[in-house]
Formats: C-alpha cells, sequence, structure tokens
C-alpha cells in the first residue's frame, strides 16, 4: 500500500511522552495506522528532533510492504515545555519587577519634561487656547492622559474582537517564539 506522510516542522508538549499521531500526519489514514500511530509513543526530556527516516523505519517496521513517500518536512522539533508553577516568589519577583518598571519609567517621563521644560510649553497651549494665563493642571492630566491612550492604542489594545489583525505585541511574541524554537531545534542537532 502507499502512504503519503507529512511531519509538523514543530510540536510542543507539556507532556514527556508524545504519541507519533500529534507529529505525523499519514494519508490515507486507516484504522490500523491511526491506533498505531496513537500506540507508538515518543519520548521528550527536553528537545527532541524527530527526522522522517525515522518515522519511515518505525512504520515500515510495523507495516513490511508499505510504500512511504515523504512530503512536507524533513524533521519536526518537539519542545518539551513543562507547565509553570505559579509560586509566591514568583508572583513577589513580578510585583518587584513592575513597580521597578513602573517607577523608572515615571522617573524617565519626568526628567524628560524638565529637560524639555513642560510647564512652560502647558502654560502655553493653555494660554492659546483659554486666552490669558489658567491652571496648567488640567492641561497636565489631558496630555498624561493622552500619553497613556496612546501606548493603548499603539499596542492595539483597544481592537473589537472580531478584528483579526494582530498587534504589534502578537507580532514581537509570535517572532520571538518562532526564534525560540529554532534555536532550540538547532542547538539540539549538534
Amino acid at each position: 500500500m502507499k502512504w503519503f506522510i507529512s511531519l509538523k516542522n514543530t510540536y510542543s508538549t507539556g507532556k514527556e511522552i508524545v504519541p507519533l499521531s500529534g507529529v505525523v500526519t499519514v494519508i490515507p489514514d486507516g484504522e490500523e495506522m491511526k491506533a498505531f500511530l496513537r500506540e507508538t509513543k515518543i519520548a521528550v526530556h527536553d528537545i527532541a528532533v524527530l527526522e522522517v527516516i525515522d518515522v519511515i523505519g518505525i512504520i515500515s517496521g510495523r507495516f513490511k510492504d508499505a510504500d512511504i513517500v515523504s512530503v512536507g518536512a524533513s524533521s519536526c522539533s518537539i519542545l518539551f515545555e513543562p507547565s509553570v508553577r505559579v509560586t509566591f516568589l514568583g508572583v513577589l519577583k513580578t510585583g518587584a519587577v513592575f513597580l521597578i518598571l513602573f517607577f523608572g519609567g515615571a522617573l524617565a517621563i519626568m526628567n524628560f519634561h524638565a529637560d524639555v521644560n513642560m510647564d512652560e510649553v502647558l502654560r502655553s497651549i493653555v494660554a492659546f487656547y483659554a486666552g490669558g494665563s489658567g491652571d496648567v493642571v488640567w492641561a497636565g492630566i489631558a496630555y498624561s492622559a493622552g500619553i497613556g491612550a496612546g501606548f493603548l492604542f499603539v499596542l492595539n489594545l483597544f481592537k473589537p474582537k472580531k478584528d483579526k489583525t494582530p498587534s504589534l505585541l502578537d507580532l514581537d511574541l509570535h517572532d520571538y517564539k518562532e526564534q525560540k524554537q529554532r534555536y532550540m531545534a538547532e542547538k539540539s542537532k549538534k
């Protein structure tokens, strides 16, 4: 019988034992083949690279008269990512990093405003729009709210639920995951 097999490029799992059916697609997939792929397990400790020739060998060992044609990727990187436990120390570290970044950002903005003399800029804006000298506190509050709203809009956090356009943050996270998987695959081949 002639079978076509295709490997996934990468496969992430939280389990140390992965069924072959999660990594490879076989066409046509009869009941006997489906059961064989579910029963055949691969052990993963950190990262494993499964080559298509290994899969052909595994299938040929069970189905002696198999004519197997590989289509798709020649190898699959199987990444073991254990589940992350939330601990009190982890929450404490996250809170400390948040506070450091928050106050560091606030100090950076305040120093920038001191350098460009933002108080004078706000006074001139209030004088232009109000026609005289007025209270600059309200202009400062509007300015600060505008900075916050600008960050939220740039990160696309106000997008509608039906909008399928990825935000800049989504794209960066996707690039990070791809680079990490590529690095782990190259590291495991050495």
